[in-house]
């Protein structure tokens, strides 16, 4: 949390990524974390989900992710799920 300087101590833990996905067309990968999106710290899912709003769809925003000891900032394009 110091080294990167993070918001929370915490993150979500990436266990797979959809093909064809968001996250995918964003370069998240398998074993990333993700502890930041559009500026807001995400220590949990439910912190994530309750930033995904519908007006966030079709908006590019940031994500940080932490990939094994690097922070990577990643732009992803939320899409509405069928």
């Amino acid at each position: 949390m110091r080294f990167h300087n993070l918001a929370a101590d915490t993150g979500i833990l990436v266990i797979t990524v959809e093909r064809g996905s968001p996250a995918e067309q964003a370069g998240v990968r398998e074993g990333d974390i993700v502890v930041e999106f559009a500026g807001w710290a995400t220590p949990d899912i439910d912190s994530l989900h309750r930033l995904l709003t519908e007006s966030q769809i079709g908006v590019r925003a940031s994500l940080a992710v932490l990939r094994q000891t690097a922070r990577e900032m990643l732009s992803v394009t939320p899409q509405l799920r069928v």
